[in-house]
């Protein structure tokens, strides 16, 4: 029962931090948390989660580390697969298989937990994959949208929720999945 009750309050915690307006910067703390249990137990990351089963990267977001990530949302995840013609990340994998993990990776800033407060903008973000994106601050608004590298993308991913601490590391929601240069 104990167990249940924790799990409960986990997710009504997730929801609540991942519920959060743009405008609203307090630091978001679930520090006992991993990222990729974070990620399956809040409603909007799911296919987050799903994406790193089927990348086979469960498990390096497990473990303890030092990471921020900047993770799409379900709706982000479900506009990429449509505007691929793909109908599921594991016919993604199949059909293309390795491109989940770099576009995972091109999401994921090693050895390092950046705050919002430490985005500035036109700063160049160096990812786990390799390549860089482009952080876009736009102070009247209170925004910070990212720019990624790829040609066949159109505008800039805008930062949802911002700054939730978890066990090893950092997770910024955006709206829209960042893609790298595939070729």
């Amino acid at each position: 029962m104990k167990k249940l009750i924790k799990k409960i309050a986990l997710v009504a915690v997730a929801f609540l931090a991942f519920s959060c307006s743009t405008s609203e910067t307090g630091n978001k703390s679930l520090g006992t948390v991993s990222i990729a249990t974070l990620a399956k137990s809040t409603p909007t990351l799911t296919s987050f989660s799903e994406a790193l089963d089927v990348a086979g990267l469960t498990s390096t977001f497990e473990t303890s580390g030092n990471m921020t990530v900047f993770a799409p949302s379900n709706e982000a995840i479900a506009s990429l697969l449509s505007a691929l013609g793909e109908p599921s990340l594991e016919q993604l994998e199949i059909d293309q298989p390795g491109v989940l993990a770099k576009v995972l990776k091109y999401h994921v800033v090693a050895d390092s937990r950046v705050l919002s407060t430490e985005l500035t903008d036109g700063m160049t973000v160096n990812t786990l994959l390799g390549q860089s994106f482009t952080v876009n601050i736009n102070t009247e608004l209170n925004e910070i949208t990212l720019t990624d590298v790829n040609p066949l993308t159109d505008g800039a991913s805008y930062i949802t929720a911002r700054d939730i601490k978890c066990s090893n590391g950092l997770v910024h929601t955006i709206d829209s999945v960042l893609l790298p240069n595939l070729e």
